[in-house]
């Protein structure tokens, strides 16, 4: 895909008068640590597209955290690999999303996406914190194979996880 976003992005300039980028496409690569070179590209998981966000200036949705964790990456069923995946928080306040990837033979795909949405009733909704951490929350989610939070407070969430080995 790299070849492809450089030739059909390059020339676009997506800023807007105030030079914050409000739009148009989002990526999420992973590139080799010992050359540079991009190694998977896919469509970032939630895109900015509108004032869901809780303002209108792209100060909360161009908030990001990123980490690893162990979470049950096979499907609503499956045993887990036992092998860690990224995790991708966007937006503070109003709206939360998190996305978890995986990371698996050259290829970048997504397991799960949560969105609190951008109105109120939702149990997340208004909690986005500046922050991501991950924990096996009651010793039990390792059985969990949700993308909904175990748990949620006014200064944290907590999603289901699966504890695995350290190395990948």
């Amino acid at each position: 895909m790299g070849e492809w976003v450089s030739a059909m992005y390059n020339t676009i300039d997506y800023r807007n008068a105030q030079a914050v980028v409000l739009g148009g496409p989002e990526w999420l690569t992973v590139f080799s640590g010992a050359t540079g070179e991009e190694l998977a590209t896919v469509e970032y998981p939630v895109l900015y597209g509108s004032s869901d966000w809780g303002d209108l200036n792209g100060n909360r949705s161009n908030r990001y955290n990123g980490g690893v964790s162990f979470v049950s990456d096979t499907g609503a069923g499956k045993t887990a690999t036992g092998r860690p995946s990224i995790i991708q928080q966007r937006g503070y306040y109003t709206r939360l999303t998190v996305s978890a990837h995986n990371w698996r033979d050259g290829a970048l795909t997504k397991v799960w996406t949560y969105d609190s949405g951008a109105t109120a009733g939702n149990e997340a909704y208004g909690k986005g914190n500046h922050s991501l951490m991950t924990a096996d929350v009651g010793r039990s989610s390792s059985r969990r194979t949700t993308s909904r939070p175990t748990w949620v407070s006014t200064s944290a969430l907590a999603w289901p996880i699966r504890p695995g080995p350290t190395s990948m």
